[in-house]
């Protein structure tokens, strides 16, 4: 008989889910993770580029090294504009790596398991409500009512299960669309990635994952419609010899945090969230940080009562940098893909090579790319 009642019942087996799951089940609370489909991993909808720092604050390096996880390391930044012009940031060292997601979450999806998480996979969560109860439909067709102390939301960027609960917005979406080829040109370095701000709301990218293979993508709502053949553009553009290896989409999330994280006896981590960076459209970091702390205050509330909402309070310490980011996202967007250029234009090479800062608390090294540029317009 399918055991109904749980300490904590995770929604979502992406990296945030079984992040968290793995915290709560190793301090022995009793958790299910429920995931609608049937392989862990898929669909495939990251970049895959994690900050070194970010991956030592969430103490995945030696875990990532095991298990092989890491396709590349990168310590240039190469940002171009619309028109062709090129600068290059450049870190003292290694600043970020381009990592395998899949794999990654399949790691975290056997650490969770280890530490004794119940995992239903090909289940598919059809409504949640605030005071726990989970109605889901099973992989054979059965449906039931779950019930969780708490309820962990980590469905994503969609908040489908979320969207009429208070404080969720659904707006700051992009659809977005990344291709991987194969091609014997050298698109970009290999320790590399390229950022080109050809978008009116966002850009594309090229990030090396191995000598010959390279992920193309981009995002981007008011041309949302011609997704497909921007990106073919933009392939063919650096290397008109290529094939394609595999296409997959996603949504990318440039509105920071939602208002209110918590209601009831449901808490959202990750995506749902919006603990994604607004400038990059990268979650995997804060993600994690935040579900460290989401994780300590649903211990808290299991074990001695005590309100979820303290969840919120414990996240302000990064709040000013999303707010920091939120702002230089917002600028980005005024200035739009000609106005960018002018900046570029504007700053010369050395003043990229002398600038340094953390990948993901990025405020200050945006602040000093923008300004006084910006004064100028």
């Amino acid at each position: 008989m399918e055991k109904t009642q749980w300490e904590v019942i995770v929604i979502g087996a992406g990296f945030v889910g079984n992040f968290t799951a793995k915290i709560l089940a190793s301090r022995g609370l009793n958790v299910l993770v429920i995931e609608e489909h049937e392989q862990i991993g898929t669909p495939r909808h990251c970049a895959g580029l994690i900050s070194i720092s970010g991956m030592q604050r969430l103490h995945l390096t030696e875990i990532a090294q095991k298990h092989e996880v890491i396709y590349n390391t990168v310590r240039h930044a190469i940002f171009t504009g619309i028109r062709g012009v090129k600068r290059v940031l450049t870190g003292r060292r290694p600043t970020a790596q381009v990592v395998n997601r899949a794999k990654l979450d399949k790691v975290m999806y056997q650490q969770a398991q280890h530490a004794g998480a119940t995992y239903r996979l090909g289940s598919r969560v059809r409504m949640l409500e605030r005071n726990g109860n989970v109605h889901v439909t099973f992989t054979d067709g059965k449906e039931t009512v779950l019930t969780g102390d708490v309820v962990v939301d980590a469905e994503g960027a969609r908040r489908t299960l979320i969207q009429s609960f208070p404080g969720v917005d659904l707006s700051h979406r992009l659809p977005g669309l990344q291709m991987d080829i194969k091609t014997k040109a050298t698109v970009v370095p290999r320790n590399a990635v390229e950022l080109v701000f050809n978008l009116p709301d966002f850009f594309s990218w090229i990030i090396p994952l191995t000598p010959r293979v390279y992920r193309f993508g981009l995002a981007t709502r008011k041309w949302g419609n011609h997704l497909r053949p921007l990106l073919m553009k933009l392939i063919s553009d650096r290397t008109p010899r290529f094939e394609p290896v595999r296409q997959f989409g996603g949504l990318v999330l440039t509105g920071g945090p939602i208002e209110r994280f918590v209601w009831g006896r449901v808490i959202a981590v990750g995506d749902a969230a919006g603990w994604v960076k607004p400038t990059t459209g990268g979650g995997v970091v804060f993600g994690g940080l935040t579900a460290k702390l989401a994780a300590k205050a649903i211990e808290e509330a299991i074990r001695h009562q005590r309100p979820l909402t303290q969840f919120k309070k414990v996240t302000k310490r990064y709040r000013r940098e999303f707010k920091m980011m939120q702002f230089a996202r917002d600028t980005l967007d005024v200035l739009g893909p000609y106005g960018i250029e002018r900046v570029l234009k504007l700053l010369p090479q050395p003043m990229f090579t002398k600038l340094k800062g953390d990948y993901d608390l990025q405020f200050k090294t945006i602040l000093k790319l923008l300004f006084p540029p910006l004064l100028l317009f």
